[in-house]
């Protein structure tokens, strides 16, 4: 019945369970190659050099991941304890039926007890009847032979008194030798059973309010009757209820829910905890039968309802039938008392991890900011000669890979010093970054990138492209040059030009040691020569 260390011990059951999951969630994650691996390319591309919220994607990234793995443990918490839940209701059930197995052991003992002591009492007193000695002193005297009779074997603690009725409900004698006052119990259950039924020889009677004592008791009651079977009366013994109920507590502890004992005639024998006097009053409770449920048998069931969980057992001997009906409410409120520390940690856990990935995604946003700043050009924000190295070896041996052409622009700004000295070194800034922009403006794929290679120097890479392509690319760009005006500082607009030399290598089966960037040095000095403000074109192998 005490369903507290049970509770525990579940919740306990779950927190583990859930930090398995967590440690294995976390431990699979860092080990995964999305973030073993998750720094920034060797070489950022042209839209890496872009603010940080558009560079790489990771805040998305880690969001996801984030949103994803959140997901999966609130979902295997809400599993977790739906799963729990089940087995708490399959406890609770099962625990009521252990109830009232118990508890229906108990009453049968305790009226089985009865039914002797009343059996000894009326054969003492049918004895006394045949001898026609019907006076208050020899009924009671047979009365209390019979209770010294059971006294001798048992305890007599748990019993009301002993006392007759006559045929019509009259009281006649009572075992405890008080006066007996004008007292009827014609309209008692217990003795309209037997006067209706002559057949009857025994009656266990509902849980009411004792006339006699005050107490709250139910009746054993059985038929006394003459040598000719007429009958004379009814003998009827208490049984006190709250003396029962404290021995059904000693045995079991507290019930969770409502225990109720009831007769053939749905009469509550016995209830637990006890309910207001002015219930039951004089003339007993009538048991409101559930719905859904089937016949009760010798063996404890229990039963999941939609509102309530409940266990039954019957006594077919006594014509008694046991139930204890306990709401959901009250089962889902200890649940929650139980698993609130469950609740808690896995809150806690879920800020932890909150904060880990937290900690985590700013660090590689650090790291992101510290690589993409080491190869950066700070004048013009391209990508600069470090970076450079890095990217053409790989560009390179993809190239050879793949079997695929590919093209490197070198750019020169035309009369770039003549430019520094008539509108200074500031403005000759302005300038570079102003030609830049331009330049990366007229690479459309995305991993086609452009490097400052040194002074008024740039360098493109253009990957999977051909000298056809490389030229379209290189026009584009001196036709955005050449046409776009660059705003001084203290002087008007300028216009400048820039002279591209183009380097293309068609890779073969067999890998060629080539050096396009010297390739296109040369060519982009065959431009200048030629006039400025023009390509020239040098394929390097095919």
């Amino acid at each position: 019945m005490d369903r507290v260390k049970l509770g525990k011990d579940m919740a306990l059951d779950v927190r583990r369970r859930f930090l398995l999951v967590l440690a294995f969630s976390a431990n699979r994650y860092l080990e995964s190659p999305l973030v073993r691996t998750f720094t920034p390319p060797a070489v950022p591309t042209q839209e890496q050099t872009l603010p940080m919220s558009q560079k790489i994607g990771l805040s998305s990234s880690l969001f996801v991941i984030y949103l994803v793995s959140v997901t999966f443990a609130l979902a295997l918490a809400s599993y977790f304890y739906v799963v729990a839940w089940g087995g708490y209701i399959k406890d609770s059930g099962e625990n009521t039926a252990r109830d009232v197995a118990a508890v229906s052991g108990i009453l049968k003992s305790g009226i089985a007890e009865g039914i002797r002591f009343v059996e000894l009492a009326q054969q003492n007193v049918e004895k006394t009847v045949a001898a026609q000695h019907v006076d208050r002193t020899h009924l009671e005297g047979a009365l209390n032979n019979g209770i010294n009779s059971f006294r001798l074997l048992n305890d007599l603690e748990s019993y009301g008194i002993l006392f007759l009725a006559d045929a019509q409900g009259k009281l006649m004698a009572r075992s405890d030798r008080k006066p007996v006052e004008p007292t009827s119990f014609s309209d008692r259950f217990f003795y309209n059973a037997i006067v209706a039924n002559p057949e009857l020889k025994l009656v266990v009677g509902p849980m009411i309010q004792a006339r006699t004592t005050g107490k709250t008791v139910f009746h054993v009651a059985v038929p006394i009757r003459w040598p000719d079977k007429q009958l004379f009366g009814v003998l009827a013994l208490q049984l006190d209820v709250a003396h029962i109920i404290d021995r059904i507590h000693q045995e079991l502890g507290s019930s969770g829910g409502v225990v109720t004992t009831v007769s053939n005639g749905d009469q509550v024998v016995l209830q637990l905890p006890l309910p207001d006097p002015a219930l039951y009053g004089q003339n007993g409770m009538l048991w409101r039968p559930i719905g859904g449920l089937p016949a009760p048998t010798r063996q404890a069931q229990w039963f999941d309802l939609e509102h309530r969980v409940v266990a039954q057992i019957a006594l077919p001997e006594l014509k008694l039938a046991v139930y204890s009906d306990q709401g959901k409410r009250k089962i889902r409120e200890s649940y929650t008392e139980s698993y609130a520390s469950s609740g808690f940690l896995i809150l806690s856990g879920l800020l932890i991890y909150s904060a880990l990935l937290y900690l985590l995604q700013k660090n590689i946003h650090q790291l992101a900011r510290e690589r993409i700043s080491a190869l950066t050009d700070r004048l013009t924000g391209l990508l600069n000669r470090r970076a450079f190295d890095e990217r053409y070896q790989t560009l390179l041996r993809e190239a050879h890979r793949n079997r695929q052409p590919v093209s490197v622009l070198f750019l020169d700004i035309d009369h770039f010093k003549q430019c520094n000295d008539r509108y200074g070194h500031d403005n000759g800034d302005v300038v570079l970054k102003k030609v830049a922009d331009l330049i990366c403006s007229s690479l459309h794929r995305p991993l086609d990138c452009c490097f400052r290679w040194g002074g008024e120097e740039m360098v493109c890479l253009l990957e999977d492209t051909d000298d056809k392509g490389a030229v379209m690319v290189a026009e584009r760009i001196l036709r955005k040059v050449r046409q776009t005006p660059i705003d001084l500082k203290g002087h008007e607009p300028c216009h400048v030009t820039v002279s591209i030399g183009i380097a293309t290598a068609h890779y073969s089966e067999k890998p060629v040691l080539i050096d396009l960037v010297g390739a296109a040095d040369h060519a982009m000095y065959r431009a200048k020569q030629a006039g400025r403000d023009r390509l020239d074109v040098v394929i390097v192998s095919e």
